[in-house]
Formats: C-alpha cells, sequence, structure tokens
C-alpha cells in the first residue's frame, strides 16, 4: 500500500491501482481510461465548508454563485481534462 499522491507514480509497477482523481487528472491520467469509478453521491461530489460565522459572509455567497454558474458549468462540461467526473445533479438540469 502506498501513500495516495504515490499511486499515480506506482502505476507502472504494479497491475493496477486504486487512485484518487485528483491525483489522477494532476498526472495527466484521464478518468476515462479508469477500470472502474467509485460510485459516488451527490452530497460528496464537492464539499465547500466555511466556519458558521462566516456563513452569511459575501465571499460564501459569491463562492455559491460561481459554482453554480452557467460559466462555470460549460467551463467543466467543455473542458477535457474533466471528462469521465461525477458532475452535480445541477449539471444535467
Amino acid at each position: 500500500m502506498t501513500d495516495p499522491a504515490q499511486g499515480p507514480r506506482a502505476l507502472e509497477d504494479v497491475d493496477f491501482a486504486a487512485i484518487q482523481g485528483n491525483f489522477a487528472v494532476a498526472n495527466n491520467i484521464k478518468l476515462t481510461t479508469a477500470l472502474a469509478h467509485e460510485n459516488m453521491t451527490d452530497p460528496n461530489v464537492v464539499i465547500v465548508a466555511v466556519d458558521k460565522k462566516n456563513l452569511d459572509k459575501p465571499f460564501v455567497k459569491d463562492l455559491v454563485e460561481a459554482y453554480h454558474s452557467e460559466e462555470f458549468k460549460e467551463y467543466i462540461l467543455s473542458n477535457p481534462d474533466y471528462e469521465g467526473y461525477h458532475l452535480p445533479k445541477y449539471f444535467n438540469e
């Protein structure tokens, strides 16, 4: 067993490896080449956590608005680096 960040480097020395998506993408491994993907549920796709005292701060509202913007959705869907990612439900709306 290796540290998760070492998975991509170990790939050439093993028959298979479980590699987290962020490490795969950072190492130019296309998610679409995976033998299998984890069945992720929407609450686990992206979690943005802020201190409760900041919940009503403008920067938090800006983050949520940006994440749900049409521009962000178009960027993700048009960028080949994100092929194979589990996308939030609202992307299909």
